[in-house]
């Protein structure tokens, strides 16, 4: 848990800032793994920033083959609903994590919120991507990391408004 960093963020990232995005998950995600020595990865597997998180992941193992990649999924199916492009995604993600596990083995209430709860609390660190105000998963899962104490960066702070 000690050298382990979890990622939340919204759904719905506007095209315009995806590269911006991108290009920030990776310099982070480097920084930590060289001077925090962080190996393990804990993303969500939602569509969106998760996606984003995962894939910066990937793209880092290729200097760091040693680091880790931990999809934790709410429950079997989550994936249901998703457009054909999200799901081509998501295999090839699934396809080339180190871990994947089921924190449901069916969809219950209150099953995202038991994910967002292991992802916080199997890590030292978050980074996030959260613009908006609005409640959602992803805004309960940043309130309950910093209620743990959890170091957080939330990449929307590093944004420019140029994006």
């Amino acid at each position: 848990m000690e050298h382990t960093l979890c990622f939340t963020g919204q759904k719905f990232i506007p095209y315009p800032y995806r590269r911006t995005l991108q290009m920030l998950l990776d310099q982070e995600l480097y920084r930590l793994i060289e001077q925090s020595n962080i190996t393990d990865l804990l993303v969500g597997d939602s569509i969106g920033f998760d996606t984003e998180a995962a894939l910066s992941v990937l793209r880092c193992k290729n200097q760091y083959p040693h680091i880790q990649l931990h999809l934790i999924i709410p429950y079997p199916g989550y994936e249901s609903g998703r457009s054909a492009y999200d799901l081509h995604r998501k295999r090839e993600i699934h396809d080339w994590a180190d871990e994947i596990l089921y924190t449901s083995t069916r969809y219950q209430r209150g099953c995202l919120q038991k994910r967002d709860r292991y992802l916080v609390d199997n890590s030292s660190g978050c980074i996030c991507y959260q613009k908006s105000r609005r409640d959602s998963s992803s805004r309960f899962m940043l309130q309950y990391a910093i209620k743990r104490g959890l170091p957080v960066i939330n990449l929307a702070d590093q944004m420019t408004t140029s994006c």
